[in-house]
């Protein structure tokens, strides 16, 4: 089954807590402390490979979560990092983001990689918050909850030439007999309800993927038949081949067919209009083919868009003149190649892929996971945080980057009061309360936490 869209939903990994321990050894009577961060989850990592043709393995499978972190331990052991999570999709998968559409990564070659989501962090252990005035520190960090996100993929096929045609032109017959792909083939409109890829090989070092597109037919673009579903695909290829059946038998105008195909492409997507092509005139064993295909030729020189056109006489059937298709189609591919080269711009600019997550630093989302791995961890300054008064005695502190502290507060530590008063000075709440008409008593919330407010 060809499944080529698919949302799933990603949960990373939470990160483990830290520990509050005290070193209890012999002969040393004033053992300070030593408890361990919690480990850093595991993120969730998008990897393209050739693997795979489809999205079907997402059909049924649709929420994926990443290993959580290890708790830290006495004597300053670490907790265990969680494993990342590796995803495989197909080679031209597009990650889009559900809630805004925004397209965050194309998978385009064989490797590439996307990094979703890092897992949370690990909480610091009470080592971590030794100072000169605080010498055994009963408080640790918890973990930081790893980010949840839907995303949606769209499998867009790469191949270097699309054979374009309307149904039954002969496509899947000629894809089966220039390469070793198997797609049905039957005497009826429509036998071809996915596209098919095959591989054809010229010679050891040449070598181009061939797509057979299906659902072509007028109105196309709009959806009609099946070319909503599938000209996306024909995006991804370098060159294009429209094959025209020239018996006249079941479409008696060959040259409004290929009219046609052109005004779909171009009504689509106006990259396809400017892809280069050949024509490939089918089913030239038929003898009336002879008859349409000089008819054919005194039209289509008439005409300003194609009559510069290469033209080739082809039987899928009987296999003539397939091996000079096939010559002609990888000069057609070397040639857009080469164009390619010449007009090189980036689709997808990597500065703009940067998404937000809760709880997650926004630097370590939506870009290439060996980036991520290269950057060091630098503790920011804290940003200013925005103060809403909800009515008279209640206020509401908003900032993502506050409320993703406040769930790594342990107040179950005896010492968390301290810590949580070190961190509103940090984040200027304080001040920002103060400044918003907050008195004495007034209740404050960061989301579904709560605490009564003390101008000291």
């Amino acid at each position: 089954m060809f499944i080529d869209e698919a949302v799933i939903s990603v949960k990373a990994g939470d990160g483990g807590n830290g520990c509050i321990s005290f070193r209890r050894e012999k002969y040393v009577p004033k053992g300070g402390p030593d408890g361990g961060d919690g480990g850093k989850a595991g993120a969730i990592i998008l990897l393209a490979t050739t693997d795979m043709q489809t999205l079907l393995d997402f059909k049924y499978n649709r929420i994926f979560k990443s290993e959580d972190g290890g708790h830290g331990l006495g004597s300053n052991m670490h907790g265990k990092n969680g494993r990342d999570l590796v995803i495989k999709v197909p080679v031209g998968t597009q990650v889009f983001d559900t809630k805004t559409n925004a397209l965050l990564s194309d998978l385009a070659s064989d490797g590439a990689s996307y990094l979703i989501t890092a897992g949370g962090r690990g909480g610091r252990g009470n080592t971590r918050f030794t100072s000169p005035v605080r010498h055994a520190p009963r408080y640790c960090e918890l973990g930081e909850e790893g980010a949840e996100l839907e995303i949606k993929l769209v499998l867009k096929l790469i191949a270097d030439i699309g054979l374009v045609g309307f149904p039954n032109a002969g496509k899947s017959t000629i894809l089966s007999k220039i390469s070793k792909a198997t797609p049905k083939i039957a005497n009826y409109p429509f036998t071809t309800l996915a596209p098919n890829l095959g591989v054809v090989r010229l010679d050891y070092d040449k070598v181009m993927v061939v797509a057979d597109i299906p659902g072509i037919i007028e109105g196309a673009h709009t959806g009609a038949g099946l070319g909503n579903k599938f000209l996306k695909h024909i995006e991804r290829t370098r060159a294009i081949v429209y094959v025209i059946d020239m018996t006249g038998f079941e479409r008696p105008e060959p040259l409004e067919d290929l009219k046609t195909l052109a005004k779909e492409l171009k009504a689509y997507s106006k990259k396809l209009a400017g892809l280069p092509f050949i024509i490939a005139v089918n089913k030239m064993d038929i003898p009336d083919s002879n008859d349409h295909y000089d008819n054919f030729i005194k039209k289509i020189k008439r005409l300003k868009s194609f009559k510069d056109a290469k033209l080739i006489k082809i039987s899928g059937l009987s296999g003539l003149n397939l091996d000079n298709l096939v010559k002609w189609m990888y000069d057609l591919k070397i040639h857009s190649e080469s164009c390619a080269l010449n007009n090189a711009e980036t689709d997808v600019d990597s500065s703009e892929l940067i998404i937000g997550a809760s709880g997650i630093d926004s630097d370590a989302i939506g870009v290439s996971y060996d980036t991520i791995l290269k950057k060091t961890t630098r503790r920011k300054k804290a940003p200013a945080v925005k103060i809403n008064k909800l009515e008279e005695n209640e206020f509401q502190i908003v900032s993502k980057e506050f409320e993703a502290e406040v769930k790594r507060v342990n107040f179950k530590a005896d010492d968390a009061l301290y810590y949580f008063k070190r961190m509103l000075k940090r984040y200027m709440v304080d001040k920002a309360l103060l400044k918003a008409g907050a008195k004495n008593g007034d209740t404050v919330y960061i989301k579904d936490f709560a605490f009564e407010y003390q101008d000291e």
